[in-house]
């Protein structure tokens, strides 16, 4: 058995593999409302950069859609509470118990997500709306963690 710490929330050690990714995932949906997210952030030291994707849905087919990216070094411990991207922002409040996502800044309003799809430069002349997102969501647990081989 695994026995998990606060520290492995923490960023980890990244090897020789210049592919290797530090990411962090949160997702939720609504049932009574269709409203979700998606939101992904990864830190990527082989390339040099990390990058963040936030997609909330609001009910149909419409998405709110948010892209970042920032430099970074090789040394992910540096980045330890510095979980943000863009105007994404994620805070570990209690180490495998809560999370805060949180999104502040421009986003594009898309009627229909499926057109994400499709390659950018496929995309038909106004695809999207500029819009201004803000938003913060605070994850609670409901279980233990546990590992999947």
């Amino acid at each position: 058995m695994t026995t998990v710490t606060g520290t492995d929330e923490a960023m980890h050690p990244t090897g020789e593999d210049r592919a290797w990714s530090e990411s962090y995932y949160f997702n939720f949906v609504d049932p009574k409302t269709g409203v979700g997210m998606f939101t992904r952030m990864g830190f990527r030291p082989g390339n040099g950069w990390a990058d963040a994707l936030h997609a909330v849905y609001l009910g149909g087919s419409r998405v709110a859609f948010t892209y970042g990216r920032r430099d970074i070094g090789q040394d992910l411990s540096a980045y330890d509470g510095d979980l943000k991207v863009g105007n994404l922002a994620l805070a570990c409040e209690d180490p495998f118990r809560r999370w805060t996502v949180s999104y502040e800044g421009p986003a594009q309003d898309i009627p229909d997500g499926a057109i994400l799809m499709t390659r950018a430069k496929l995309r038909p002349e106004g695809w999207h709306t500029p819009a201004h997102l803000s938003m913060q969501v605070d994850i609670d647990a409901l279980t233990e963690p546990h590992f999947a081989a």
